[in-house]
């Protein structure tokens, strides 16, 4: 029978909080991640334990169960400000807490200029084929960077579906979409001076139909239409005959008209030929 190692008295555990860094905030992001990451020491079972995080604001869900090593991790969603940081080491069984040590941050505001974005979508667009979007970005005067096109799925999953770079503040991304009804997003990702944004539009996309329409009867004089030139437009009708004339139909005609005449003159002879055998002459 095993015995059981008896777990260490809370005055032997340790948790410790790794500094945190001050970030720069994205101005086009409502609120900003941040990682903290930290230890605890003296557990022999930390699938008892949980960790949770308490700033000076919030105390924030469960930073989940303690690895095998006593590492813990966290990442905390914050917005501009000034914030201190700790986390809370709780046994599931006795609801026991250590806290860590404490530590202090920035979440400092974007210096970057504020941009809008647009997206004018294309007015009759089909699925699957390629149309233009019109991504514009304001101020627009030195504003660059990518801008990324995206597309919700029916099950709310987001592909990019296409990548443009800013010229003057404007860029022309050629993209397609699935059929039915969608939502396709711009995001402008920012450069040095000018922060980062988003727009979104509903658009509807039919599918292609795959009947190819046949073209339009050419127009004639007095109305109506050239069916001979719609029913065969690359054979040209032959040309009508002038009145008393033979149609003209490419072929040379005096070959036949000079062996009908020798059968003409052949015919004649041998007539002449059997009246004068009856007369005896």
């Amino acid at each position: 029978m095993a015995i059981p190692v008896p777990e260490a008295a809370a005055a032997d555990i340790e948790v410790t909080l790794d500094p945190v860094a001050d970030i720069t905030a994205d101005r086009a992001k409502p609120e900003q991640l941040v990682d903290v990451a930290g230890r605890v020491a003296g557990l022999t079972d930390t699938s008892r334990y949980s960790v949770s995080f308490r700033s000076n604001v919030e105390t924030f869900a469960s930073g989940g169960t303690p690895g095998p090593d006593g590492d813990f991790r966290g990442t905390l969603r914050l917005q501009v400000g000034t914030y201190w940081l700790e986390s809370v080491l709780r046994n599931v069984d006795t609801g026991a807490e250590t806290v860590s040590n404490r530590v202090a941050f920035e979440v400092k505001p974007d210096p970057r200029t504020a941009t809008k974005t647009t997206l004018i979508v294309p007015s009759n667009p089909v699925a699957k084929v390629k149309s233009a979007y019109v991504v514009k970005v304001d101020p627009s005067s030195g504003s660059t960077g990518r801008v990324d096109l995206y597309e919700f799925d029916n099950v709310g999953v987001l592909y990019r579906i296409g990548v443009g770079y800013l010229s003057n503040g404007q860029t022309t991304i050629y993209a397609a979409t699935m059929a039915g009804q969608r939502k396709v997003i711009a995001e402008f990702a920012g450069d040095a001076r000018f922060s980062g944004s988003g727009a979104g539009a509903n658009l509807f996309a039919p599918v292609a139909s795959d009947a190819t329409p046949s073209p339009a009867p050419a127009a004639v004089p007095g109305g109506g239409t050239d069916a001979t030139v719609q029913a065969s437009p690359s054979a040209p009708p032959a040309a009508a005959a002038p009145q008393g004339q033979l149609a003209f139909t490419g072929a040379d005609p005096w070959p036949g008209a000079a062996r009908a005449a020798g059968l003409l003159v052949a015919g004649v002879m041998l007539l002449v030929a059997t009246r004068r055998r009856r007369r005896g002459v």
